[in-house]
């Protein structure tokens, strides 16, 4: 059969490979919401893309629908015909009450955002092979199959799909296709368990519930470097589950969305002068943590070192000017960031404010700077301030009955009497009152050559590695992670070898989706692996 499909759109150079319409959500008179999976996460996503200002009305590209004569170049007419009836189309969509729902009502309201959606993910394809890489703001239909197998007008294409679900459906439809590689990475626990079907998997990764993020990236960046090793693809099909997410109940996986906050946070102005904090008071207590962390320390140093970082700790207080000018520095950005969130209150500080004015009419009347300040830096300063002494009272207290035990050669007998009540006092049952006497007659044994030798053995410092600093003056020491880094990994890895690659948005059933799938979208043009209007690859 040969026609002239409509589904191949020539884009002007304004607009970005990021495909979307508004008929891509699905709207049936709250039918949509007997399924778990959210029916109008698309325009979410397009939302907060927007909101974000990658993308606006002029710079997305707008898909046609697919039509009959395209479906047939996939499936078979037997299959089509199917859809008119709506006990199957409930059976599919999983919908009970769908059976009771005229066809006609069916094909407008739920049927034909899916033709939307399959003529953006054709799009997308084309779209990739011209500039590079291609987003479909939906799609994904991993499950769909056809009686037979498809070809492609590419002929060797790599599909990575990375929905918590295999993708039984395609993957029957292409078990004889040699020209297709097929990377499935799934809960090998849940549905769909399709055996014959695993047959067309070139590279099958089998998860068991509940795996983590390192565990996880670990395992895609591993098999998609080993896939494209053994396979030289001309495009790249990636389908981006969101159902990894933890917390959805279909999914069984662990995988969070953690990465962005840290990655769209870093470029605010009020994160750079966190970052000269932090890096100021650890790099302060990095100072004596080595001596401090010795099995062989004195507890009298311990407190006197601990004694020293509150004081050196306590003189960033007055400066947070100083914090600001380099925050500039580093973020090169002097704005800070409208908080629009509730005010909340918190613990005065006597040198807030003075006179008859309020608390809440302070933070009421405040700027930016003066609530990071006030609500933010003298905190974090007080609070380590307020750990220091903890410290320090716990080391005094236990330098109060053991410290004695490390100056036994250099107390008199008569302070060593002094003071070794306070061991007893601490040990009643286990210790006498003669223990004064008898650590007298030890430190006599201590200054005999026996003791001596001793001296002389060798002890290995077993030190406790301080936590590494949250920034070494630099913000690219943040990396993302969870689901956001592992879309940055497939495309890295397409990108830095020339493949076009089409992302598809597929699953995810908690809400949350559709904003990760955006901050993922904003965090590859971040990186640098998609670009804007008039920006190509190839």
């Amino acid at each position: 059969m040969s026609f002239e499909t409509n589904l191949y759109l020539n884009i002007n150079k304004e607009q970005w490979p990021i495909i979307y319409r508004n008929e891509y959500n699905v709207s049936f008179m709250g039918l949509e919401k007997l399924h778990p999976f959210d029916a109008r996460k698309w325009r979410n996503i397009y939302k907060y893309l927007k909101e974000s200002g990658l993308i606006n009305k002029k710079t997305v590209v707008v898909p046609n629908e697919a039509t009959k004569e395209d479906l047939l170049m996939v499936h078979t007419k037997k299959y089509l015909k199917k859809l008119n009836c709506s006990i199957y189309v409930a059976r599919i969509a999983e919908v009970v009450a769908l059976v009771l729902v005229p066809n006609y009502f069916i094909q407008r309201a739920y049927l034909k955002p899916m033709r939307f959606q399959t003529g953006g993910s054709v799009l997308a394809g084309k779209l990739a092979l011209d500039r590079g890489w291609a987003i479909n703001i939906g799609g994904g239909f991993h499950h769909c199959s056809a009686s037979k197998a498809f070809s492609f007008k590419v002929r060797r294409v790599m599909i990575v799909d990375l929905d918590a679900h295999q993708g039984n459906g395609y993957e029957r439809d292409l078990k004889d296709n040699t020209n297709v590689y097929i990377m499935d990475v799934y809960n090998k626990w849940i549905y769909p368990w399709d055996h014959e079907a695993k047959h067309a998997i070139r590279r099958k990764v089998q998860l068991d519930f509940f795996v983590s993020d390192d565990s996880y990236l670990r395992i895609i960046k591993k098999n998609l470097i080993e896939a494209l090793n053994e396979f030289d693809p001309q495009l790249m099909v990636y389908n981006a589950g969101t159902d990894v997410l933890k917390g959805d109940k279909l999914g069984g996986l662990s995988i969070t969305e953690t990465a962005y906050g840290l990655v769209s946070k870093m470029s605010k102005f009020e994160t750079g002068i966190m970052t000269i904090l932090w890096n100021g008071i650890l790099e302060r207590l990095e100072a004596f943590n080595d001596s401090l962390q010795s099995p062989v320390q004195d507890l009298n140093t311990g407190y006197a070192l601990y004694k020293s970082s509150h004081g050196s700790v306590q003189t960033m207080r007055p400066m947070f000017s100083d914090f600001e000018a380099k925050g500039k520095i580093l973020t090169n950005c002097e704005e800070y960031q409208q908080q629009n969130s509730r005010r909340r209150k918190r613990n005065t500080k006597y040198d807030d404010f003075s006179g008859s004015t309020t608390l809440d009419e302070v933070v009421e009347n405040q700027t930016p700077k003066q609530k990071l300040k006030s609500q933010v830096f003298i905190v974090i300063i007080d609070s380590v301030l307020s750990a220091l002494v903890k410290r320090m009272e716990a080391y005094h207290r236990v330098t109060g009955v053991f410290g004695i035990l490390r100056q036994l050669k250099s107390l008199t007998a008569e302070e060593i009497l002094k003071r070794s009540p306070n061991i007893v006092r601490a040990y009643q049952e286990d210790l006498e009152e003669s223990v004064g006497a008898e650590l007298v007659q030890f430190v006599v044994l201590l200054k005999t050559n026996m003791a001596a030798a001793i001296n002389k053995e060798e002890h290995e410092a077993i030190q406790l590695q301080f936590y590494e600093l949250i920034m070494e003056n630099s913000l690219e020491s943040c990396f993302p992670n969870g689901i956001i880094k592992r879309d940055e990994i497939v495309f890295r890895e397409a990108i830095s070898r020339s493949i076009p690659i089409v992302m598809l948005t597929s699953g995810g059933y908690l809400k949350k989706t559709a904003k990760i799938i955006a901050n993922s979208i904003i965090h590859l043009y971040k990186e640098g692996l998609i670009h804007g209007p008039q920006e190509y690859y190839f």
